[in-house]
């Protein structure tokens, strides 16, 4: 990756961080309205994997590229499950969100966070690592079973919020039709960007532009 292109991905990402804390923030401060605190979670969640992962960029390479790689995971297997559960709450389907069930959905996401973060012992999740033909500095990641597995059940959840965002803008009033098809349209993009990325159907291979 240039110089140039590093920087301005790089302040890319802390943009979208600093943009995600400040909706987190205001979505925080109105906590009592329906379903703002966990859009506070999910904001939260991806200001953390933008964060991380620009850290990730300019370690350029080597060791400190992995580990920033593995923080990253705290953020990334965070927002699927909070998406769901803010999917949830549009569809009015609150009775789900019982604390038995949120335990249950959490599971995997935090045993793909701590198989990331301690990788080296059991390679679960990265098997190894190469670099980019096209961009030296970036890392191309070799995936294990357990990548396929966590990835699996975050893009499960994924569809999963979608069901229940179509089927909040089939029961909803007109005017919250609108934010909810909004919604879903723009959800759309960073998944198809992150299949494309874990993938490698990208033009730039170890570049993940989803967050």
């Amino acid at each position: 990756m240039s110089n140039w292109h590093q920087f301005s991905f790089t302040i890319t990402l802390l943009f979208a961080a600093s943009l995600s804390i400040v909706i987190s923030y205001y979505a925080w401060y109105r906590r009592n309205v329906p379903g703002a605190r966990y859009l506070a979670m999910l904001m939260l969640a991806i200001a953390f994997w933008s964060l991380a992962y620009a850290f990730e960029i300019s370690a350029l390479g080597g060791e400190d590229t992995v580990f920033w790689g593995a923080i990253s995971y705290i953020g990334i297997h965070s927002v699927p499950p909070t998406f769901l559960m803010l999917s949830l709450v549009y569809s009015q389907r609150t009775h789900w969100l019982t604390r038995r069930n949120m335990i249950l959905l959490w599971i995997i996401p935090v045993a793909t966070i701590l198989a990331a973060l301690t990788n080296e012992y059991h390679h679960l999740i990265w098997t190894g690592f190469s670099t980019s033909d096209l961009e030296p500095f970036l890392v191309v990641y070799h995936y294990g079973p357990g990548f396929a597995i966590g990835t699996g059940y975050a893009y499960s959840l994924f569809v999963l919020s979608v069901i229940n965002l179509l089927w909040a803008a089939i029961i909803m009033p007109k005017g919250y039709r609108r934010r909810i098809i909004a919604i879903l349209l723009a959800s759309f993009i960073p998944w198809v960007v992150n299949v494309a990325y874990i993938f490698k159907i990208d033009p730039f291979p170890g570049r993940d532009i989803t967050p």
